[in-house]
């Protein structure tokens, strides 16, 4: 052991004198602190500090690549002068040699790592971020996508200078494998990679996020899984594996092959093990190709259902969510009013329906075709209660879980009463889905438990630990994971636990939000939508909308900004508009089009109301719809006709021709030719 400790302290001293390497632990550092400047002189408000370690995977990258050329040279340069052959026992020296210079770097890796995070804290601290399960992730998050590549880096680095020596392919080489496994290809080759699932065997091949930019989630949390370990500890055995494998041409005797091949083995039937789980488990809130696949899901299928199956009323739900093993819900829905012995109710197709029983416990014949669940009932009374037992799984648009859930009231994450499945394709954009709201304002009592081991967060007022119950219209809002409540006054936040502390922010934003919402009422003369005083600010899902409930208000805006940055404050009115105005709105639309330019010209309204000038320097005849050159001419004419007219017209008359357009949008949104005349008519006074 001697031997060893001498290499031990040879190897460190080796380092610690080394430029290259003692500046690479420079260099991130530096950058570190650059990161840090750069955020806290940042002018526009950035608010989404669990992005700030995805911004330095570019630095990452480049200290990687660094480490893989150190370790080669210092380990090539004594097999360029013969150094390795001083010593009779050669391949025990070998051994020798990779372990001690293998503890330095872990022990030199531990050291500048943990001083990184601890400077990564004391950034959040400045920025007044609170503790909570946001820090202890973040270190989760350095370790998977920091440390581990650094590990990786070590032994690529040897491997190479095992395999060709003092040789300048060995450069080539390194440089094929940084692009091929690194974190750097998911950069250059984001497109070519975005179309891949992580269950995708094509996953294996980037240990970086896909966006550096969208690491952290509300809710969710980092990309962290299961998967994402197993996936770099994968390559970090086979680069063992290929060090061993090299390590056989210093072997001279049988039982020292033996010995190797052993090893060998040993490490294969670990990444055999190994293997399968990198494709179970990933968080599908960070994947763009089940996005996608969940958008086409909703493109190709027209899934259709009888009106007669849907006469009968909901008075209340009983839910059991169970989080602690997977997530499994049992809901109870009390009916009145059943004129058929057919019922059907929608149920996002991602959740799997186990059975269902009537209120004798009796088990009840059922089909679940998409998003719709067909019950045969036996029975012929007009009341019932039916139970459904189900699966929730994971997806892109609703993120389920054992460590977080987000179930949002305008969504069927328990069996609803509608027409229509809870997504549509966005032919406008052709690319997406718009959410079609199952939010009604018919008062419904719900009563809610919740086993789980995460940090949990409903509307409904709290009976005792674990449960809760009240009547509310609009439905009911579930939240588990990694986000923070605030107690403001009267004011009851849920906010991501990467903001900052919101306390100071609040005011401002609570006064145009108060503003806002009183002109959107009188204005449309909207009944029985006053502002609750529990306000939910999570968006996981990318969507930018609003959902009002009887006792709270989902805010979601998928944005960088702090809520009292100007750029926030801008877009809260057509933010706001969509829960007061679409998403108790019924009527159905031949095209979301018009909606959005109809969003837009009303929020310029409302923001020059508020004095919310900023960034809302666009005339109001600009907002011209998207994909105008590709409208027939006399479109095109109508389009224009319109924009340019209404410019002409004063405030006042700007929102009656709003207030017309919204009563009779699902009549005009197939045609903005129809759309003119009913322009025209207003502008003569006929309407």
């Amino acid at each position: 052991m001697s031997m060893f400790f001498s290499l031990l302290v040879f190897y460190a001293k080796q380092m610690l004198k080394s430029f290259l390497y003692l500046g690479t632990f420079l260099f991130m550092v530096i950058m570190l602190f650059f990161r840090f400047v750069i955020r806290q002189n940042d002018f526009f408000g950035y608010t989404n500090y669990g992005n700030f370690v995805g911004e330095m995977t570019l630095i990452v990258q480049a200290v990687m690549l660094l480490f893989m050329i150190f370790f080669y040279k210092l380990f090539s340069d004594e097999y360029k002068f013969g150094a390795n052959n001083l010593f009779v026992g050669s391949f025990r020296i070998t051994l020798f040699k990779i372990t001690a210079l293998f503890c330095n770097h872990l022990l030199f890796l531990v050291v500048l790592i943990g001083f990184q995070i601890a400077l990564i804290f004391f950034f959040y601290r400045t920025w007044e971020i609170p503790f909570s399960s946001f820090y202890t992730q973040t270190v989760s998050y350095v370790i998977v996508y920091w440390f581990l590549p650094f590990v990786l880096a070590f032994f690529l680095g040897i491997f190479t200078a095992l395999l060709f020596g003092k040789n300048k392919i060995s450069f080539v080489f390194m440089m094929v494998v940084w692009l091929a496994i690194g974190p750097m290809n998911t950069e250059l080759f984001s497109r070519y990679f975005r179309q891949f699932s992580f269950s995708d065997v094509e996953s294996l091949f980037y240990i970086g996020p896909l966006n550096i930019n969208d690491v952290f989630e509300d809710v969710v949390g980092y990309n962290l899984s299961l998967s994402t370990y197993m996936k770099i500890f994968f390559w970090i055995v086979l680069a063992i594996m290929a060090v061993f494998a090299a390590v056989l041409k210093t072997t001279r005797t049988v039982p020292e092959k033996l010995i190797i091949i052993m090893m060998i083995v040993f490490l294969l039937i670990g990444n055999s093990v190994i293997f399968p789980k990198i494709f179970e488990g990933g968080k599908l809130a960070f994947s763009y190709a089940d996005y996608d696949q969940e958008s086409l899901y909703y493109k190709t299928r027209k899934a259709t259902i009888h009106p007669d199956t849907l006469q009968y009323s909901i008075q209340g739900y009983d839910i059991q969510l169970d989080a602690r093993n997977g997530t499994k819900a049992k809901t109870k829905v009390i009916l009145d009013e059943i004129q058929n012995p057919t019922l059907s109710f929608v149920l996002y197709h991602f959740f799997d329906v186990k059975k269902v029983t009537d209120k004798e416990g009796q088990n009840l014949p059922f089909t679940q075709k998409g998003d719709f669940v067909v019950v045969e009932r036996t029975a012929n009374d007009p009341t019932d209660e039916l139970t459904f037992y189900y699966q929730m799984k994971n997806s892109s648009h609703l993120p389920v879980s054992s460590n977080y859930l987000y179930l949002p009231n305008y969504f069927s994450w328990i069996p609803m009463k509608a027409k229509h499945p809870p997504f549509d394709f966005d032919y406008f954009t052709n690319e997406g889905t718009i959410d079609l709201s199952m939010q009604t304002k018919e008062p419904v009592h719900y009563t809610l438990s919740f086993k789980g081991d995460v940090p949990f967060y409903t509307n409904l007022p709290r009976n005792k630990e674990g449960e809760y119950s009240g009547e509310v219209s609009g439905g009911i809002t579930v939240v588990a994971g990694m986000f923070l409540k605030k107690q403001i006054d009267e004011w009851e936040i849920v906010y991501p636990n990467d903001w900052q502390d919101i306390t100071e922010n609040w005011p401002i934003f609570q006064s145009y939000l108060i503003q806002a919402h009183k002109k959107l009422v009188d204005m449309f003369q909207i009944q029985d939508m006053e502002l609750p005083k529990k306000i939910i600010f999570l968006n996981p899902t990318w969507e930018t909308n609003a959902y009002l409930s009887s006792d709270h208000l989902l805010f979601q805006t998928h944005t960088l900004y702090s809520i009292a940055s100007p750029y926030t404050l801008v877009n809260m009115p057509e933010v706001l508009l969509k829960a007061l105005l679409w998403n108790y709105d019924k009527r159905e639309f031949s095209s979301y089009e018009q909606i959005v330019a109809f969003n837009q010209l009303l929020t310029y309204l409302i923001r020059n109301e508020l004095e919310l000038e900023m960034l809302n320097s666009y005339y109001f005849h600009t907002y011209l719809p998207e994909h105008f050159e590709e409208y027939d001419q006399e479109t095109q004419r109508a389009v224009r006709h319109i924009y340019e007219e209404l410019f002409q017209l004063s405030d006042e008359e700007k929102k009656q021709f709003l207030l017309l357009w919204y009563k009779e949008m699902d009549k005009v949104s197939d045609s903005w030719v129809k759309t003119e005349k009913l322009f025209q008519e207003f502008k003569e006074g006929r309407r």
